[in-house]
């Protein structure tokens, strides 16, 4: 199973595994063990790194909305 390393690393954490590996001073696979993510993950990252350097986050943002767990007013009238 896939961790979450929002949940396990902060910014600041990978930022800096990042910075290591441009400067040459770490290897790929290090990092991918060290976050427990693959190759793909890990030049998605890279990429967004280099983009924007001082905006990068690993903060999770959900795309939609969660379901609610607010019984439907409809059904509620009839007694379900």
């Amino acid at each position: 199973m896939a961790k979450q390393i929002h949940k396990q690393f902060t910014n600041e954490q990978v930022k800096e595994l990042l910075e290591k590996y441009i400067n040459k001073e770490i290897e790929r696979k290090y990092i991918q063990a060290t976050l427990g993510i693959k190759k793909a993950q890990f030049f998605r990252l890279l990429k967004a790194f280099r983009n924007n350097p001082k905006d990068f986050s690993i903060d999770y943002e959900r795309k939609s909305k969660t379901r609610s767990n607010k019984p439907d007013p409809h059904l509620e009238r009839w007694g379900i």
